[in-house]
């Protein structure tokens, strides 16, 4: 559907009731499957619209999957760029209350959606359907190409949960249409319910240049709008109006929009009313934090609870004359990010001098942050979407983390190039989009250009002030495409020790994660990328997008499977004395036994878990805090007897968090898709042989870990 097929204008601007307390708002917004699915579809860069659309034949586009789904179903998207058509992906079939229709990425903002562009005014996702959650997608689009909004959406009752949405440039002075980064629209007063919480929309068109492109634009009844950062945006944060009522716009974040922050009400046939607006922060928007528009659409029940306007210089709030419940526990004071910046760039987790800390109000509150982080169910409350941890664990940053510093230009590679942080030796460098090296690759994730390892090169670089605590390494990698068929694999080392080996498993870009390790004294380490060859011949992988991550505090017991000792060319099946509990067809083996004769050493220690047939084991491990987390592992199948086609489930308290087949002999990295815990507690960790090819299949497991 194209904005301008949306007939009305939003808004045009000029230069008790006592207090509801629900119970809080707790969505689980990262966990795959926490209810029982009638289908779970899959769609992959890699994959054929021919296919069956499972896990192993994924489809190729996300339409394919839209014209499929029932109500019930769940589509995963695995990670990789995604070019749509340019009317955009268009989801038209309705769940139900019981069984809606969801599309996730598979790791959070690993599934990119971009639109070209070619029609004017279209999106880059337009559902009709009720009942629909899109969630965790990376979405931007061509603006001068007619790509003018992020996701459009007609239907009820649909969550639009954790997507970043991003640099759509609508053009300036544009005075029909208008919609935004979300724009929900609704063809009568009867529909709404709809939830957006936990985005990120920045960029879409240029501050100041019209009033008809926000960041979210809500006209439906009962909206529940939470979390959400809102920066440097055409016109306004978020608005509302039309048929909306009796929303709830709850600790979020807008900064540097055109208009304003917030924008309630306006140019609707329904009065706009009894909506709450409450641990807001509005800061250095064009003119206002919050208004209502000084005419007859907006009610006067309206509450303005606790929020925090800054630097907007035509005023914080303002409302109309006759409301009855003036604003209360407004903060008129700078909010105090660790790294302000007005166009979405920022770091805005609150610093501990900031006055929005322990100042807000529980009603309505979402029950975690932005982060996934739980709020105090009995306070202290912060204002915004992120509360404050007062010790948080830095991050080291890696400068150069895309290889841009050293610019080869499009078409071009270096070997050992200079200049870069990263010292690169032997047959290593950077290359740009289609070079030599990368003309039958896809474009690099992040900028323009990637690193390489060829046969045995390696870079490294030393990154400084690393503090105590544990961390993992995170990057995005892939196979050579134009040179037969590439097998490169390399080793990632962290001061010398190896944190993970690693072969892609395609061409196209993959997320991949080290194992856990440990910094027990503060200062500097170094990385390094070692490329091995194992498969002989010249063989070159790419990489880009390298950054570190926090690991969790806890730890889980036994992870390489060390501890029942079964030694060197032995295995055990269902072995007692491990932390693990093994049942039906699996077991510990040693490096050289009769299961692991046929594969490499064991990537951690010398034992693996294996798992033949429906074979499982399990691990109940205490002490998780309320948050979020993947859990990563090394797995292979076995190579000494046939063409094992093992897959099997890895489930955390029952629940399926991802589904995997191993893709060949040599050890590699995986990692589940990010589940949430709500609640403080041991959780068990199960790994179930599903062995959907039939026969005796095995794979093996190691090095499992938690971040």
């Amino acid at each position: 559907m194209k904005c301008a097929d949306l007939p009305r204008r939003l808004f045009q601007v000029l230069p008790s009731v006592s207090h509801r307390k629900p119970p809080r708002h707790s969505l689980d917004f990262d966990c795959l499957e926490g209810k029982l699915l009638l289908s779970t579809y899959y769609v992959a860069t890699t994959g054929s619209d021919t296919a069956a659309g499972t896990a192993t034949a994924p489809w190729a586009a996300i339409q394919q999957a839209a014209q499929e789904v029932k109500p019930g179903d769940t589509v995963i998207v695995e990670p990789g760029k995604y070019t749509i058509a340019a009317e955009g992906i268009n989801t038209a079939t309705s769940g139900t209350a019981g069984a809606p229709i969801t599309f996730i990425s598979a790791t959070k903002l690993g599934a990119q959606l971009y639109n070209p562009g070619g029609i004017t005014q279209e999106q880059v996702w337009n559902n009709t359907g009720d009942y629909v959650t899109i969630q965790g997608f990376d979405m931007s689009g061509n603006g001068a190409n007619g790509v003018w909004a992020g996701i459009n959406n007609t239907g009820s009752y649909c969550q639009f949960i954790g997507n970043y949405i991003h640099d759509i440039a609508v053009p300036s002075g544009m005075t029909t249409g208008g919609t935004g980064g979300i724009g929900t629209w609704q063809v009568d007063a009867l529909g709404g319910h709809n939830t957006i919480v936990g985005n990120f929309i920045t960029r879409i068109g240029t501050p100041g240049g019209g009033n008809l492109w926000h960041g979210i634009y809500e006209e439906g009844p009962y909206a529940y709008i939470a979390n959400n950062i809102c920066a440097y945006n055409m016109s306004c944060g978020i608005t509302n109006g039309y048929y909306s009522h009796n929303d709830q716009i709850i600790n979020n974040l807008c900064i540097g929009n055109g208009i304003a922050g917030i924008y309630i009400g306006g140019d609707g046939p329904v009065l706009e009313d009894y909506s709450i607006i409450a641990n807001n922060i509005c800061v250095d928007n064009g003119y206002y934090g919050i208004m209502e528009p000084s005419d007859s659409t907006v009610g006067i029940h309206e509450q303005y609870i606790d929020n925090c306007v800054y630097g907007n210089p035509d005023g914080g709030i303002i409302q109309q004359s006759g409301d009855l419940y003036p604003a209360t526990g407004t903060v008129s004071a700078d909010p105090q990010f660790v790294n302000y910046q007005i166009d979405g760039t920022g770091d805005y987790h609150l610093t501990a001098s900031s006055p929005c800390i322990g100042t807000g109000t529980s009603i309505d509150m979402p029950a975690m942050d932005f982060d996934g982080v739980t709020r105090p169910s009995d306070g202290p409350y912060d204002i915004g979407p992120y509360q404050y941890i007062s010790t948080p664990t830095p991050i080291p940053l890696i400068g150069d983390s895309g290889f841009e510093q050293v610019v080869v230009g499009a078409g071009q590679f270096k070997y050992d190039p200079t200049g870069s942080p990263w010292a690169f030796s032997g047959s290593s460098g950077i290359s740009g989009n289609n070079s030599g090296f990368t003309s039958g690759s896809p474009p690099a994730p992040q900028g323009s250009q990637v690193a390489f390892v060829q046969a045995t090169g390696s870079f490294t670089r030393t990154v400084a002030d690393w503090a105590a605590g544990s961390y993992v390494l995170t990057f995005d990698a892939a196979q050579r495409r134009n040179f037969h068929v590439s097998q490169e694999n390399f080793k990632v080392l962290i001061d010398g020790k190896i944190v993970g080996t690693f072969t892609p498993s395609g061409t196209s870009y993959q997320s991949y994660s080290t194992a856990v390790f440990t910094v027990t004294t503060a200062g500097p380490l170094t990385i390094t990328f070692q490329g091995l060859d194992s498969a002989g011949g010249d063989n070159t992988a790419f990489l880009d997008q390298v950054a570190v991550a926090p690991a969790s505090t806890f730890s889980i017991g036994d992870p390489g499977f060390e501890q029942v000792v079964v030694g060197a060319g032995q295995f055990k099946y269902d072995p007692t004395g491990s932390p693990w509990a093994f049942s039906g067809s699996s077991g510990i083996s040693g490096n050289n036994s009769g299961f692991t004769s046929g594969n490499p050493p064991a990537p951690q220690g010398s034992q693996v878990a294996f798992l033949q047939a429906t074979g499982s084991f399990t691990q109940t491990v205490a002490d998780w805090a309320a948050g979020s987390y993947v859990l990563t592992f090394d797995t292979a199948q076995r190579g000494n007897y046939g063409v094992s086609r093992q897959n099997f489930n890895v489930l955390i308290d029952g629940n399926i968090v991802g589904t995997f087949t191993p893709s060949g002999t040599s050890y590699q990295s995986y990692s589940t898709a990010v589940f949430t815990v709500t609640t403080a507690g041991p959780l068990t960790i199960t790994f179930q042989g599903l062995d959907s090819a039939g026969g005796d299949n095995t794979a093996f497991i190691d090095g499992v870990s938690v971040s």
